[in-house]
């Protein structure tokens, strides 16, 4: 959008300072503001705290093993752990996001494996992967083929305690009528000592001004209305999203529960670091295929392959 001069920058307009710092860096390039990410959202598996509870648990996992007790003790009460749109190629890779969160040796350990720096089939990707094999019994019946709607919709009926997308689908479950609180419970790979990151994030829906337009001003004038905590918060209760406007009230419920994530430390979420979506489908893939029964090792390398392919 830069390069083709699709936006207009925005730097020296008053409407950054309505916006959270720290949030609005993907609307940013070369130190120049040209768009305003709206949405922020919280990429990592949506928790029925009903079913939490019944399974014995207040508070989220802190560890691994944490992580994968409290999938035993959901299963123990009947639940499905984990419901995993692992057949829809939009929401599949989500769950990626927190596996590699505490795994990675870098923050931008996916641009580095597009670049070529890392690959698929380094000991830290390689662990991410063993552990999807750790989470194999605790998805759903055939969970490879299974859509994001097929997946909601088992959440929502309060048969799973966890979806495995995300904080942008709490609309659309309550929608499908679930009644239950809910939370957000991320997955930490390693130990506590070790864990880096209790969550990730991204900000999204990126607002702008067409240089091409004849009407900037009314565009200008548009944003600021969009920019104002009052109207912004009408926007953000009314849809189930949080914003990265500063001064917004949130009184829907279910944002004033998972609220507390807004302060927590999040990473900026992994997946969207790939340019390359062949590069970046091909690393998600073989997530998928793990969790189908491939080996860790097998699976890697074909992505690997298929990297080296698009990189040559």
């Amino acid at each position: 959008m830069v390069k083709a001069r699709v936006y207009a920058p925005l730097t020296e307009t008053e409407l950054l300072d309505r916006y959270q710092k720290n949030l609005i860096g993907p609307g940013a390039q070369g130190g120049t503001q040209y768009g305003l990410p709206y949405q922020l959202v919280f990429n990592m598996p949506l928790a029925n705290t009903d079913a939490l509870d019944k399974a014995g648990h207040t508070s989220a996992p802190k560890d691994w093993d944490g992580f994968l007790q409290l999938l035993d003790d959901l299963a123990a009460k009947g639940y499905t752990p984990i419901a995993w749109p692992g057949g829809d190629s939009a929401n599949a890779g989500q769950l990626l996001n927190p596996m590699v969160m505490n795994n990675a040796p870098t923050d931008d350990a996916f641009a580095r494996i597009e670049s070529g720096d890392y690959k698929v089939t380094d000991d830290w990707f390689l662990t991410t992967l063993e552990q999807y094999a750790q989470l194999r019994p605790y998805f759903q019946e055939r969970a490879t083929g299974s859509s994001t709607d097929a997946t909601a919709q088992l959440f929502a009926s309060g048969r799973a305690g966890l979806l495995a997308t995300g904080s942008f689908q709490m609309a659309s479950v309550r929608a499908l009528g679930a009644k239950f609180p809910f939370d957000l419970v991320a997955p930490v790979t390693t130990t506590a000592a070790k864990a880096k990151y209790e969550g990730v994030f991204n900000t999204t829906f990126i607002l702008g001004v067409n240089t091409a337009s004849g009407v900037q001003p009314a565009a200008h004038a548009f944003l600021e209305f969009l920019s104002d905590p009052e109207h912004a918060g009408a926007y953000a209760n009314g849809t189930g999203q949080h914003l990265t406007v500063e001064g917004v009230e949130y009184t829907n419920a279910d944002l004033k529960a998972v609220e507390p994530w807004l302060t927590r430390k999040t990473l900026l979420a992994p997946r969207f670091q790939f340019l390359d979506l062949d590069i970046r489908t091909a690393v998600e893939n073989a997530t998928v295929a793990v969790v189908g029964g491939k080996k860790p090792a097998q699976a890697a390398e074909e992505a690997q392959r298929v990297i080296d392919q698009k990189r040559s």
